[in-house]
């Protein structure tokens, strides 16, 4: 296999362009089979309410080909995916910054947030995983 043939892996990819679901769908199915193991995909305009089309790619690709993708956070905007063994890791990395960061300004409302799912016995899950979400 020369080095033109070979197919490289990657670490981190971000998916942030067209937002139709078609386009969406097109890029998780090019980076999808890209991504190494541990690897994580951000991808911009989730949950952007004026973008809807990035969430029905993102929706369609996740239940239509049930890759072996996990989501862990959710940002503002952004979802960050990883491979499900790795999961848990970066889950906890996320509870964890967020324990550090409070001088960022979201620190307050984000907390607050997990105490109420907390006390009223919800865990936030996206396509089966639970996942960190920041506000």
């Amino acid at each position: 296999m020369t080095d033109k043939t070979r197919v490289k892996s990657f670490r981190f990819i971000s998916i942030d362009g067209g937002h139709t679901a078609e386009i969406v769908h097109r890029d998780l199915e090019t980076c999808y089979p890209l991504l190494t193991a541990g690897g994580i995909i951000a991808l911009d305009d989730v949950f952007n309410w004026i973008t809807p089309g990035v969430l029905e790619g993102v929706a369609k690709f996740f239940l239509e080909r049930k890759p072996a993708l996990a989501p862990f956070a959710q940002c503002y905007n952004k979802l960050f995916v990883t491979t499900p063994e790795f999961h848990g890791r970066y889950l906890a990395a996320a509870q964890q910054f967020l324990e550090e960061v409070s001088w960022l300004p979201m620190h307050r409302n984000t907390r607050e947030n997990w105490r109420l799912n907390k006390e009223g016995g919800f865990t936030p899950r996206l396509f089966g995983y639970e996942i960190a979400p920041f506000v």
